[in-house]
């Protein structure tokens, strides 16, 4: 068992580096997202090989992980076609990119699967190297596309939300692996995803109090037990 002080500190940590859901377009119900709908990224005869939401954080964050509700179309490395070299499966690549103009602008941090993105429908985790620091009411954009975006063999689908309020959405296209920019944005029923972050602002007065609360309590007690 953890001695009162450790508890105390642990306690104190928890109150200043708890993890926040900074946005969700995933409901209560399973999956938490429409199995039934979606939008097929990089797939084979799709022009649309990279897809973006837009999200505005209402506190300042470093970003911890995003959540996308997905899944493969083919599970299974595309067959050559003639006169070219065979094709490794593609793999989902989610990206952070800051706003410009309202589209997507730079790259801010990619963000690594936690498993395998597979054919089972399914909410997937990907983390980033290191956690990207988003201002509170910047525009930020998560995009998806494939890893090997010089082929239309292998895609994705990203699922919709069950919540039908439109969103800001942009798709992009490429071109032998060269990106030939955000064709279109418009307002529709958004991909679901959730992105989760400590935030980066001082606790609110209320936690501050019941942390010092706490504080107080574990210093009385620990003098009580030293003189016993």
């Amino acid at each position: 068992m953890k001695s009162l002080p450790t508890a105390i500190v642990l306690f104190a940590a928890a109150l200043t580096a708890r993890a926040d859901v900074i946005y969700t377009n995933f409901d209560l119900g399973t999956p938490g997202f429409d199995v039934e709908t979606s939008s097929q990224v990089g797939s084979d005869g799709f022009d649309v090989v990279a897809r973006a939401q837009a999200f505005v954080p209402d506190y300042g964050y470093f970003v911890t992980d995003v959540k996308l509700a997905l899944s493969m179309v083919n599970t299974q490395a595309a067959l050559p076609k003639f006169g070219e070299t065979a094709q490794a499966m593609n793999e989902v690549v989610v990206a952070l990119y800051n706003d410009n103009a309202g589209k997507p602008g730079q790259l801010i941090s990619t963000f690594v699967p936690s498993t395998a993105v597979t054919s089972t429908p399914d909410i997937y985790t990907f983390v980033p190297a290191t956690q990207p620091l988003l201002s509170i009411d910047i525009k930020y954009w998560l995009v998806a596309k494939p890893s090997d975006t010089s082929t239309l063999d292998s895609g994705f689908n990203w699922y919709k939300s069950n919540d039908f309020s439109a969103g800001e959405t942009a798709e992009g296209q490429y071109l032998s692996g060269n990106f030939q920019g955000w064709n279109s944005v418009f307002f529709t029923r958004e991909g679901a995803y959730e992105v989760n972050g400590i935030p980066t602002e001082i606790p609110e007065a209320s936690t501050l109090a019941l942390g010092a609360g706490v504080f107080a309590l574990g210093l009385v007690l620990i003098r009580r037990r030293n003189r016993s």
